[in-house]
């Protein structure tokens, strides 16, 4: 789900799990392909969720502000990922690349929005797929939040479709569907294992702060660069 709002090179990435809610600022690197981060926040929600994943807005709007004022970032393009369980995602497995879409379909419940992309093909010719569905309510909150804090929110999307996407951007004109079967079927299928330990040295530069990118941190840094790389390569 995309909407396009004010040109800005200025882009700010946001990884939104149950827990917690991570804020990147993030630039294009001019010297070297890849990006750097030129700021990075984490905040715990600590009971701004209910039962149902449903945040508290006013409290998530406030604190992207906050972190748009602390860093004078101006105009700043958005991009969101998020994390399960806030969407339910499964790769499936058909006999046949171009299946009619309710061959897909995670479910039928109402107000779930849902879609789906082809991932790559199998040695015993079969065709996987990606799925992922989030409720509807869940997603209007964010568009609410967005107009109410005049952000101009770009990209909404899931976690594993972010690093799907930062994979596609690693490889760029190299990239073969074939390879990136073989290297999700070596890492379990598990998107985040896609990556050695060593891939934000060679992408990211984040001026000297270490204590930032470290393990706690690795994946969802990782998914902002996915995130910024959709963007900024649009």
């Amino acid at each position: 789900m995309s909407w396009f709002g004010k040109k800005s090179t200025e882009h700010v990435v946001i990884v939104l799990s149950a827990h917690n809610l991570a804020c990147g600022w993030l630039q294009n690197n001019n010297k070297q392909r890849g990006f750097v981060l030129r700021a990075f926040e984490k905040m715990s929600f600590n009971g701004y969720v209910d039962d149902d994943s449903m945040h508290n807005t006013t409290a998530i709007g406030t604190y992207i502000v906050g972190f748009l004022e602390r860093h004078r970032i101006k105009d700043a393009r958005i991009s969101c990922a998020l994390t399960r369980p806030l969407v339910s995602e499964r790769l499936t497995i058909k006999s046949y690349p171009t299946p009619e879409p309710r061959e897909l379909m995670m479910t039928h419940a109402p107000h779930t929005l849902w879609d789906y992309y082809y991932m790559y093909p199998t040695d015993v010719d079969t065709y996987v797929f990606y799925v992922c569905a989030v409720a509807q309510p869940l997603l209007l909150q964010y568009k609410l939040m967005a107009f109410k804090y005049n952000l101009s929110l770009l990209i909404t999307t899931s976690q594993t479709a972010a690093l799907f996407q930062l994979y596609r951007y690693m490889y760029d004109q190299a990239f073969r569907m074939s390879q990136f079967g073989c290297d999700m079927r070596r890492c379990s299928d598990s998107p985040e294992r896609l990556f050695d330990a060593d891939v934000l040295n060679r992408i990211l530069t984040h001026n000297g702060n270490d204590a930032i990118v470290n393990s706690n941190n690795q994946t969802t840094i990782l998914t902002m660069c996915g995130l910024a790389s959709e963007v900024m390569e649009a």
